[in-house]
């Protein structure tokens, strides 16, 4: 997965099952960091969809206090 931010590839961190947290409504959360712009991006996919699309993605971007 490419940063969204500045393109360089990004670190996968972790899988979670989230469906007792979104009340079934997503099933995984994926977890990835950018190693050079620290940029965070949380990728929630529904089963049914995990190799068609994914259904939402968070992007978090770092401000200049982080980096």
């Amino acid at each position: 997965m490419k940063c969204p931010r500045c393109d360089t590839e990004m670190i996968w961190n972790n899988d979670f099952d989230v469906q007792e947290l979104t009340q079934e409504r997503y099933d995984l959360l994926s977890c990835h960091q950018c190693p050079e712009c620290k940029a965070w991006v949380e990728v929630y996919t529904i089963e049914d969809m995990r190799y068609e699309a994914v259904s939402y993605t968070h992007l978090t971007l770092p401000t200049n206090r982080e980096v």
